[in-house]
């Protein structure tokens, strides 16, 4: 068998298999690409807060039964509707006569659906007529964090359009994302509050909007937000302080002036003092002369 140089017998091999001979320069440049690239976008946790969806079970509720007869309900007659909540999972459904079903408090859309066909079940136990459909989420609400703070005041000016920023009625800027349906709002410590009419769009629209803030970073440490408020925190502190060290004070003053000299005020004599004479140990009376002489 004729055996082929190293460097015939590995352009015959890569050839064979149909595979591209990378130099390690480049290997370990794209490694390093990637390294960079996982530095600029950190992993951040999303936390599902509250999931809200909707049914409807195709039959008319007799509130006043179903609050009669029902466990863990609660009937709001001026809302028109029975509250009942479930514990596992942790939600609460609101059940109308017209047989709509309304649940929040779920953490994922999974548990949410668990939920509402828990309550189709109970209604279902109570012999009403039940057929679940129409399941639909309404709402999804999550929070973040992320690793910086936000130089809020010029990002709002820089995507106006799209951002509403009115620091004298709330603290947070709002950008809107109508391709997403996603509502973000942006605050200068750099957490964020996302309404989204799915998970997904959630994901997306933090996805969206992390690029825009990341040039408006700044540490958390140098936010003026933060130091303003660690400067009123130590005013504050310092002022209680200086407050409670001059009652202290006057109440020091007031105890050692009542404890040397106590005039008797319903005698009408100026100069009786009450305490114990030397004539009597048990105590009595003994006369210090005229208002002078009690003064010294």
């Amino acid at each position: 068998m004729k055996h082929l140089p190293a460097s015939e017998s590995d352009t015959f091999r890569n050839s064979t298999i149909g595979a591209e001979v990378v130099p390690e320069e480049d290997t370990k440049l794209a490694v390093q690409d990637e390294e960079q690239e996982e530095e600029d976008c950190p992993d951040i946790n999303i936390s599902i807060t509250n999931v809200v969806c909707s049914c409807a079970v195709r039959c008319q509720i007799d509130l006043r039964d179903l609050a009669l007869r029902g466990a863990n309900v609660e009937f709001r007659k001026e809302s028109g509707m029975v509250t009942m909540k479930l514990r596992n999972p942790s939600t609460t459904a609101s059940i109308w006569a017209s047989g709509k079903i309304t649940v929040t408090g779920a953490n994922s859309e999974e548990a949410s659906r668990v939920a509402a066909r828990k309550v189709a079940r109970c209604l279902q136990k109570l012999q009403y007529r039940v057929r679940f459909c129409r399941f639909r989420i309404v709402n999804v609400l999550g929070t973040c964090s992320l690793p910086f703070a936000i130089r809020l005041t010029a990002f709002a000016e820089r995507f106006r359009d799209c951002c509403s920023y009115e620091p004298e009625i709330h603290p947070g800027a709002t950008y809107r994302l109508d391709h997403y349906q996603a509502t973000v709002k942006i605050f200068s410590t750099g957490s964020l509050t996302i309404t989204a009419p799915s998970v997904s769009f959630v994901q997306q629209a933090v996805e969206y909007v992390y690029p825009l803030v990341h040039e408006y970073q700044c540490p958390k440490d140098s936010n003026p937000t933060n130091l303003a408020k660690k400067r009123k925190l130590l005013e504050s502190q310092k002022a209680a302080g200086e407050a409670s060290s001059a009652r202290l004070a006057s109440a020091s003053t007031n105890c050692f002036l009542s404890s040397t000299k106590r005039p008797l005020l319903d005698s009408g004599l100026v100069g009786r003092t009450r305490g114990l004479s030397e004539d009597d140990e048990e105590g009595g009376w003994s006369d210090c002369g005229n208002e002078e002489d009690f003064l010294m």
